[in-house]
């Protein structure tokens, strides 16, 4: 049995545990936790791992799940991460499977993800006397709070055990369900926010011109920050720059003190990321001293950009393409989204796959939308895919091995 045979048996093990994981993966829907909280949801994923034989560490990160898949013999590590939380977003009640949670939704994929992440091991763990080396699975927590990965780095996880590549993954609602988009270099983008205090001289709004006013100093602020990416980046580089937050005063006819802006600053490159921070600072500066006021910026890089390892980007366009045939892979374009996976290649290579689950006859919703919902069938490719890259990597490819019996 050659290795394209090999990659259609994991697809078609994997469409087998589909019923199974489809449940599972409503169940976590229908029960979202947010970040830092996951405790139902990291207490299920170890108790599944643990029914598959692996060593299991619970409350890594504070609420992660690290559990191992030991091969026959001694060699590297690979690792797969999935993401646990949820986001704080009320989801409309369409589905029987909807969020018994108000306040709490699924609405960025991750309840996919877990499934995805235990159907790949339930796929590798009866093949485990072909790896030479071992499989890590990390389920994190707090991925949407970017604090997630910076927590079970600070508890060792590269070290126990050590980390030798990482490989992540997340559904895609614009990509077709059945491709799978693989990308070298810059993924997503670095993420950095910024909190603009503008403080002024508060007065009478009928005697503007005894006062400082930082509501105007504000305004033209926002206006000045549209040319930093506009007038200050090279038009052939990706960057953005968000106001996303106003707050000044509580009353028409008194102009107040203070005003505040709160904003995000995305870019794909650090040489980019680096001349927006510093345009930024000089736009704001200078706009609100020439209108009297004084602006205190707190600016802070919170993700580097995540960008893949072309070595690993071309094993995982290799694994998706034995899996799906080479017309399902497709080279993706970066996304000015973020994720703190881009700590861990900060340290180790590695690559993040996108997962096409655009569905004929349903509607797109983008990540974060209320009613945002994942395709079940993404599930199976996923979990084929994932485990087609250990094999692939650890592994000879060769034959499946006979079923355990129950």
């Amino acid at each position: 049995m050659g290795a394209r045979d090999t990659a259609m048996t994991l697809l078609q093990e994997a469409g087998r545990l589909l019923p199974a994981l489809t449940k599972l993966r409503r169940h976590l829907h229908a029960h979202p936790e947010l970040g830092f909280e996951e405790y139902a949801t990291a207490a299920l994923v170890a108790a599944r791992l643990r029914r598959l034989g692996l060593r299991v560490r619970s409350h890594v990160g504070r609420t992660g799940v690290v559990a191992v898949l030991q091969g026959a013999s001694r060699g590297p590590t690979l690792a797969f991460r999935a993401c646990m939380d949820a986001l704080p977003v009320t989801e409309p009640r369409h589905a029987p499977y909807a969020s018994r949670s108000p306040g709490r939704a699924h609405a960025c994929g991750h309840d996919a993800q877990v499934a995805i992440l235990l159907g790949a091991v339930a796929l590798l763990a009866p093949r485990a006397s072909m790896l030479r080396g071992r499989v890590a699975l990390i389920f994190q927590p707090a991925e949407e709070l970017d604090a997630g990965a910076r927590a079970m780095l600070a508890d060792g996880l590269l070290q126990n055990p050590r980390l030798d590549a990482m490989v992540g993954f997340h559904g895609q609602p614009e990509l077709p369900l059945g491709r799978v988009g693989v990308s070298p270099g810059p993924v997503m983008a670095a993420i950095d926010t910024f909190r603009l205090t503008i403080e002024g001289r508060g007065g009478h709004g009928a005697l503007p011109h005894q006062t400082a006013d930082p509501i105007v100093a504000a305004a033209a602020a926002v206006v000045g920050l549209q040319t930093v990416v506009s007038r200050g980046v090279d038009p052939r580089e990706a960057a953005v720059v968000t106001v996303g937050c106003l707050r000044a005063g509580e009353t028409s006819n008194v102009i107040p003190p203070r005003a505040e802006l709160a904003g995000t600053v995305r870019a794909l490159r650090p040489a980019v990321r680096r001349c927006v921070e510093a345009r930024l600072r000089q736009v704001v500066e200078r706009t609100c001293a020439a209108l009297g006021t004084r602006a205190r910026l707190d600016y802070r890089a919170m993700l580097p950009p995540l960008v893949n390892d072309p070595r690993w980007a071309a094993r995982l366009r290799q694994a998706a393409a034995a899996v799906l045939g080479p017309r399902a892979v497709v080279t993706a374009a970066p996304s000015m989204g973020g994720d703190d996976f881009s700590h861990y290649l900060a340290h180790v290579p590695g690559c993040y796959v996108w997962l096409g689950e655009r569905a004929s006859g349903r509607p797109v919703r983008p990540w974060h939308h209320p009613a945002y919902d994942v395709d079940d069938r993404v599930i199976p490719i996923g979990a084929a895919v994932l485990a087609q890259v250990a094999l692939d990597f650890l592994g000879d490819g060769g034959p499946a091995p006979r079923a355990r019996p129950r």
